[in-house]
């Protein structure tokens, strides 16, 4: 494998997760690469709302059908997603100004 077919499989897949550190926690982000190039990979980003809490697995057949038919692509492996909802918790909005002074950011609890 050369770097080649890691920009066309990038290309055609281009969700991906992009971590990075604040202090000494991890963060990562889903996000939608912007395109694939030599030089390496572009992403475009603005505010970010995150949101942390509670995470509840939900088994729900009118839900997997309504992710199915909003995102038809997934069809293909529909037997292996699992649908999960974030509650209880907190959420609050972050750009990359923030970066070292995330514990200063107001929450919003939900």
């Amino acid at each position: 494998m050369d770097f080649d077919e890691c920009i066309r499989f990038a290309t055609e897949h281009p969700i991906c997760a992009v971590a990075t550190v604040d202090g000494d926690q991890p963060r990562v982000r889903m996000l939608g690469m912007w395109f694939a190039a030599k030089e390496g990979f572009y992403f475009s980003t603005a505010k970010v709302m995150r949101a942390s809490g509670v995470v509840a697995f939900l088994d729900d057949p009118k839900l997997k059908e309504r992710l199915l038919e909003d995102r038809p692509f997934l069809r293909p492996t529909a037997e292996n997603i699992a649908i999960f909802r974030v509650e209880k918790g907190d959420a609050w909005f972050w750009t990359f100004s923030d970066s070292g002074r995330e514990s200063a950011i107001e929450r919003i609890s939900f």
